[in-house]
């Protein structure tokens, strides 16, 4: 039982620290594939308007483009369940405790 009350006092402290890279991250990673998309359409002017010869000479940004799409499903996923989480007050749910699940300041209590 006192492993389990460190765990429930690790999560409590650092939820909102976790919460916060998960999110960020999410946005960093649409951020750059915006900007990638951006880059690619800004060079459709130098290649006679073809968004094809324009993303062959950007392949850098066409491989932001792929590898953000992937990373913002994954975090973007894990952000939006926990999210739920958050929202359905089960953020630190041990079966095995009593059942304190109350954690509705643990974001806003700094």
């Amino acid at each position: 039982m006192v492993v389990a009350d460190r765990a429930l006092r690790f999560v409590q402290r650092n939820y909102r620290f976790f919460f916060l890279f998960i999110s960020t991250s999410t946005f960093l990673c649409l951020y750059v594939f915006v900007l990638s998309w951006l880059n690619i359409a800004a060079q459709r002017g130098s290649h006679g308007g073809s968004l094809l010869r324009s993303m062959a000479a950007e392949p850098l940004s066409l491989v932001l483009i792929v590898y953000t799409f992937v990373s913002a499903w994954f975090v973007g996923g894990l952000t939006v369940f926990h999210i739920y989480l958050m929202s359905t007050n089960q953020v630190g749910w041990f079966p095995h405790l009593p059942a304190v699940r109350d954690y509705s300041e643990m974001l806003v209590d700094l």
